[in-house]
């Protein structure tokens, strides 16, 4: 089973005490497009069932809203990247289903991943204006023409400061076409996450909160 068939078979959920409140934290990342059913072989590599798919997905995240609703705990849903996909032959990239899907099931805040910002700052900035989220994209910089993006964003929620950055990988330059990373500014991604955390420190952050497109290895 690959990688983009177990994000939609599950979300990723984290806890956290603050103020003797829960916060539970629903995160996707590296989905790729895939909305569909995917052939579950991990249950049964010859006839394996069909799991998942947005549908699985939206009761999920309306299940987990329900309860968070009931406990009096806090909920963000977000995702950390590489929610759209590339087609190689046609040498393009789509974000039409992502943007559709985020908007109706109402993610609180995404981070852009390197497959959203291959087709160059233009094709992002019309995207992210159809969003109704904020959209982060700390590390990665186009001087010449700015996206509607955040380094980062202060979720206040009754009294409980959540702050979130975003990262994309610093490995960019071997990804992105020259006439792309010719318009970038690249930072590292170590550096740029100490500047924010101390940021965000100093604006009274209870929660700090990193979404990253920077490999499982890092």
């Amino acid at each position: 089973m690959n990688k983009k068939t177990i994000l939609l078979l599950a979300v990723l959920t984290a806890f956290l005490i603050v103020s003797g409140r829960s916060i539970v934290l629903l995160h996707t990342n590296d989905i790729m497009d895939v909305f569909e059913p995917r052939c579950a072989t991990f249950i049964n590599p010859d006839f394996p069932p069909k799991l998942g798919g947005v549908y699985s997905f939206a009761t999920a995240v309306a299940w987990e809203r329900k309860k968070a609703e009931k406990n009096g705990d806090i909920l963000l849903l977000t995702d950390s990247g590489n929610f759209s996909v590339k087609y190689l032959k046609e040498d393009s990239v789509s974000m039409e289903r992502p943007v559709a899907v985020f908007n109706y099931l109402g993610y609180d805040i995404i981070n852009l991943g390197i497959d959203e910002i291959s087709s160059g700052p233009r094709f992002v900035q019309r995207n992210i204006e159809r969003l109704n989220m904020p959209v982060l994209l700390s590390n990665i910089s186009f001087p010449d023409y700015p996206l509607d993006v955040k380094d980062y964003h202060i979720f206040d929620i009754e009294g409980i400061r959540i702050g979130v950055f975003g990262l994309t990988t610093e490995y960019a330059v071997f990804d992105l076409k020259r006439h792309v990373l010719e318009q970038a500014d690249i930072d590292r991604e170590i550096a740029t996450a100490k500047r924010l955390v101390d940021l965000l420190k100093k604006n009274r952050c209870h929660i700090i909160i990193g979404l990253t497109s920077i490999g499982f290895e890092h």
